[in-house]
């Protein structure tokens, strides 16, 4: 089988991959995504059975496994996969209508908001505290 596996950065995993296929008895195709400039009519010329998708770059991950199914070519983490799985909450709600459990989502916004308002409220106390440091100096340089 002809593997294709697009990539952006040439990590110790693409690495691995691609030995891992050897090794099973598939030709591997690299595609290095950063080398093309890519159009909304490119065509990859490149033959495979499958692709392997390992880009980095979300936006290149997205925009070159769009080109390749476009081509007919079936490739592991396809473009609609990517794009629903960047959005934590439309993951969070497409994991929960699959009966896959989650932490409840308006409890992760509570913990974020009540970190954020500790942030704030720390950092407002801090100004304050520098508000009154400087009222003081002020007052006993009159």
């Amino acid at each position: 089988m002809k593997v294709g596996i697009a990539y952006d950065l040439p990590r110790w995993e693409e690495k691995n991959i691609i030995q891992e296929a050897k090794n099973e008895g598939h030709q591997v195709i690299p595609f290095y995504s950063k080398q093309g400039i890519f159009y909304s009519d490119s065509n990859i010329d490149i033959e495979a059975d499958l692709f392997i998708q390992r880009n980095v770059s979300h936006s290149r991950a997205v925009m070159t496994s769009f080109l390749i199914e476009s081509q007919g070519i079936p490739i592991v983490n396809d473009y609609v996969t990517l794009i629903k799985s960047e959005n934590k909450a439309f993951t969070t709600f497409i994991l929960s209508r699959a009966d896959i459990k989650t932490l409840e989502l308006q409890s992760v916004w509570k913990r974020i908001c009540s970190f954020v308002g500790l942030y704030i409220r720390i950092s407002s106390r801090n100004k304050t505290d520098r508000r009154k440091l400087g009222q003081n100096d002020s007052e006993g340089t009159r």
